[in-house]
């Protein structure tokens, strides 16, 4: 099995009370801290759930090792009940959610263990590491663009105001140097708290970076308001902030506005302009808010990711390879922003994850070809965005379309700009264009 991201292992290890594991041959791959210990404790109960038959659907009863039925999509199987856990004096019935998915890399079950009442909770586990920050619960980058896109379709139906702020906290290293993460950790978690508080519930609050937030206010009156905003979160940032060694600190946050419709009506625009204006109320000093004074470019069609965001990678075949899946993210985010029928929405996507097996088998052909000394930890990748693919595949057959086009952009367009521009770097060099 393909190793888990960090970011992925830390999260399912810290902000999930979820057992989540992953089985492979027959093996237990990984357990995140949960199962451990509703089940570690007891080897024959493990040995028990990890070794047991699974129930395939329409294709009765068959071993995980020996996986049949559709190679498109993970197959859900049926829950089924983990053991009895006497806690408290009381007894609690558990059951394991697990679905089939098939990879390059051979098949997966991927499952969680909580209680009945849970279920729901466990189809959107392993999907809410892609959008949420670990630390702070807040929306992380992924999840705020798509919120920003929605507040730029808003301005577009309504001619109101929407606004971005960039928010960079001042003094946060020295808390680090001095007190050490955990104190630094405290920081950061209490910073959202304070910052949520200054905003509504329509509003978002995320964590873009170590010491970055942005937020997303939706339909403000004016730009007084919007003003108010900073410099409420300011005072409020700066409140200090009580240790549990006894100690205090104090930072503070500078503050980058950009207006939508004022600096631009697309993603890029104004983020470029938020950031820019952050930097120089920076440079002000600490502590201060600028809106940013640039002039906002010509009307450009709403399109949910455009090939700029991932750029050229300067071989032609890929190149037009991913401004077709950039395309069929398109045609799929409008059906979904459009509450077009399930059946479109699924033709879609299934569309769009053949798309990506061609494309993938494209530039593998390529890396064989040219003996890419990188092709073993690329193709790793490729299998590994496959397996989330099919993974957002089965969220949107249970009604979290929404989710899967926040994390389908990181998924497409980081894998573009790491892999696939090393890989361009590489091909140019042996004379592909």
């Amino acid at each position: 099995m393909p190793p888990l991201p960090e970011t992925l292992l830390a999260w399912l290890d810290e902000g999930t009370d979820q057992g989540v594991y992953v089985l492979s041959r027959g093996k237990l791959e990984y357990a995140n801290a949960a199962f451990q210990a509703v089940l570690d404790e007891d080897a024959l109960d493990l040995a028990e759930f990890v070794g047991r038959s699974r129930i395939l659907p329409e294709h009765g009863e068959a071993s995980a090792r020996q996986p049949t039925g559709d190679e498109k999509a993970p197959l859900r199987l049926p829950s089924q009940p983990v053991r009895l856990a006497a806690r408290d004096g009381a007894v609690h019935r558990l059951v394991a959610q697990e679905w089939l998915i098939r990879s390059r890399d051979g098949a997966l079950i991927v499952g969680c263990i909580s209680p009945p009442t849970d279920t729901a909770d466990s189809d959107h586990a392993l999907l809410r590491v892609a959008l949420y920050d670990a630390l702070t619960g807040l929306p992380n980058r992924s999840l705020l663009e798509d919120r920003l896109f929605q507040a730029i379709a808003r301005v577009r139906r309504n001619g109101k105001l929407a606004a971005l702020l960039y928010a960079d906290l001042d003094g946060f290293k020295p808390v680090n140097d001095r007190h050490g993460h955990q104190a630094g950790d405290l920081v950061l978690q209490t910073v959202s708290g304070r910052m949520l508080a200054c905003v509504r519930e329509t509003d978002t609050v995320a964590r873009i970076g170590g010491d970055e937030f942005a937020i997303v206010l939706e339909q403000p009156e004016h730009v007084s308001q919007v003003r108010l905003v900073a410099k409420k979160l300011i005072a409020s940032v700066g409140e200090p902030i009580e240790l549990p060694s006894g100690a205090a600190v104090c930072v503070s946050c500078s503050i980058g506005i950009s207006l939508c419709p004022t600096n631009g009506m697309n993603l890029r625009a104004l983020m470029n302009a938020a950031d820019q204006a952050m930097y120089l109320s920076k440079n002000q000093g600490s502590g201060q808010f600028r809106v940013s004074a640039e002039s906002a470019v010509a009307v450009e069609p709403l399109e949910w990711m455009d090939e700029h965001e991932a750029g050229s990678i300067g071989v032609a075949e890929i190149d037009r390879q991913h401004e077709e899946l950039i395309a069929m993210a398109n045609r799929l985010h409008h059906a979904i922003d459009n509450s077009e029928s399930y059946a479109v929405q699924s033709s879609l996507l299934d569309h769009l994850i053949s798309f990506a097996q061609f494309h993938f088998a494209s530039e593998e052909a390529l890396m064989d070809r040219y003996d890419d000394p990188g092709a073993e930890a690329h193709k790793r990748q490729h299998a590994q965005l496959i397996a989330q693919v099919l993974f957002f595949r089965h969220a949107l057959s249970n009604s979290d379309s929404q989710m899967i086009l926040s994390a389908l952009r990181p998924w497409l367009i980081r894998h573009i700009r790491s892999c696939d521009r090393e890989l361009g770097i590489f091909l140019q060099a042996q004379g592909v264009r």
